[in-house]
């Protein structure tokens, strides 16, 4: 049994090193909340799948993606990075709720049209597949603010990236673009813009529009020293590489 009288400051040190204790104790709870709903296999997270937000199914050696994973409809993040997908199915049009979706390092060639009703989509990770053409309706997609398609096989854009008035970086670098279409200009928000590596011999005088880049990449690309003097003058504010 203690036997003594306790002080006011052994009192306060005992109460502060508690409050403390409760503290850690409460942050790691939050913290546990935080991860519960990340999710690494696609069978444990439909178990519950109304509890999933976030499922990583990256470096799995998946060949194919079930289309249960559509069931998961309050799925906001989902990764299937670095693995052997060659296509995506319908079924991931259910995921109304997603921000971010990354396929980083596949063989997909297209998505499919039920994608482009994702309207929540902020991010979408694309680079490192076999991605030739983008259809008319990536323009629905128009929460996107990070689009990232480098290393792909693209040869054009279509007109509708223009729709894309939330986009601040746009990831090109590595296809084969010959052009881009005058409505790239309309991306009023751009702040960061990568083509380096491509076929572009000039761009077009509407990139003036893009009063926010703070970044344009062109290295190893064909402009001629009359082609660069005009991106400069059209784009004073930017830092620009050839």
């Amino acid at each position: 049994m203690f036997k003594g009288t306790l002080t006011t400051d052994t009192m306060k040190t005992a109460l502060v090193a508690a409050l403390c204790a409760w503290r850690v104790f409460a942050i790691s709870i939050v913290l546990f909340a935080q991860e519960a709903d990340e999710f690494s296999s696609l069978d444990d997270a439909l178990k519950a799948p109304d509890k999933v937000t976030r499922l990583n199914l990256s470096d799995k050696k998946l060949s194919s993606l079930s289309a249960d994973v559509g069931k998961l409809t309050n799925l906001v993040e989902l990764n299937v990075s670095r693995n052997q997908l060659s296509s995506i199915p319908p079924e991931i049009g259910n995921l109304k709720k997603l921000q971010f979706f990354s396929a980083t390092g596949n063989q997909l060639e297209s998505l499919p049209k039920e994608f482009f009703a994702l309207k929540e989509l902020k991010q979408l990770v694309l680079n490192r597949n076999r991605i030739y053409t983008l259809p008319p309706e990536i323009g629905q997609l128009t929460a996107l603010q990070y689009l990232d398609l480098r290393e792909n096989k693209l040869r054009q854009l279509p007109p509708q990236i223009g729709k894309l008035k939330e986009l601040q970086t746009l990831d090109l670098f590595k296809n084969d673009l010959e052009s881009l279409p005058a409505d790239i200009g309309n991306l009023t928000n751009l702040k960061m813009l990568i083509l380096g590596q491509n076929e572009l011999r000039s761009l077009p005088p509407a990139v003036a529009g893009l009063k926010n880049l703070k970044q344009l990449g062109l290295s190893r690309n064909k402009f001629s020293d009359a082609d660069q003097a005009a991106v400069k003058q059209w784009l004073p504010q930017a830092e620009i590489s050839f």
